[in-house]
């Protein structure tokens, strides 16, 4: 696509200007189901809610008490709720936002659905891709 390489150009010499090396990466050469997860979670945290911080939180602590457990999702989400008195719904969202902002340390490699048990993560993505973010 013209414009798109257009467009990098320009963003390349801005960058280069303030000394900010890039990279063009296109999204087949980031893992697969880390792409879709990312997709996904980066969908739900533009998502506000009007759940109070300090229940976001105490969500998020409890998730990350069970990732790694036999439990699926699903079921964490509805036991949590009912002690807090919070919609399945709700709780899954805020789960999302967890694993977006690393709260909740969940396998990004391996698909995240509410009707499975949410890995723990192995490979944070972050290291795995590291050599994107390095300088000169």
């Amino acid at each position: 696509d013209q414009r798109a390489a257009e467009r990098s150009a320009i963003e390349e010499a801005y960058y280069r200007d303030a000394e900010i090396d890039t990279r063009r990466a296109a999204g087949r050469e980031i893992d697969f189901e880390l792409r879709c997860n990312l997709q996904e979670l980066f969908a739900s945290d533009v998502t506000p809610t009007t759940v109070p911080n300090q229940t976001v939180r105490a969500i998020w602590q409890y998730f990350e008490t069970e990732v790694g457990s036999a439990k699926k999702a699903r079921v964490i989400a509805e036991d949590v709720g009912r002690k807090i008195g919070v919609d399945t719904r709700s709780v899954l969202e805020i789960m999302k936002k967890g694993i977006w902002n690393r709260a909740i340390k969940a396998d990004l490699f391996r698909p995240i659905n509410p009707d499975r048990p949410l890995r723990r993560e192995v490979d944070d993505p972050i290291d795995v891709y590291r050599n994107w973010f390095a300088r000169g």
